[in-house]
């Protein structure tokens, strides 16, 4: 699902080489993710999600946010997923 996400890159107005280099970070976490058995999927499922999703984590890449920001936003939207949001933020932060 997160690999569906980097897709939606071309929507920000950042640099192109800063939004490459996001997009190959963000596809690496999505690999290693979906070989992780512990962790649990976001329920990513509308576009919008997934929009609002690419802009936080992107957010987090570019440390306009920090990573306990990143996991108290991702909270307010899905609140039973704080494990999924902080291991996300791990994996993102530069």
């Amino acid at each position: 699902m997160l690999a569906l996400l980097v897709a939606l890159l071309p929507r920000h107005d950042a640099r192109a080489g800063e939004a490459n280099t996001f997009q190959r970070d963000l596809s690496q976490v999505a690999a290693e993710l979906d070989n992780d058995p512990s962790y649990r999927r976001l329920p990513l499922e509308g576009p919008d999600d997934q929009q609002w999703f690419t802009d936080l984590a992107y957010s987090l890449y570019t440390r306009e946010i920090s990573a306990a920001e990143f996991v108290a936003k991702g909270v307010e939207r899905f609140p039973d997923y704080q494990d999924s949001f902080a291991t996300l933020a791990k994996k993102l932060a530069p």
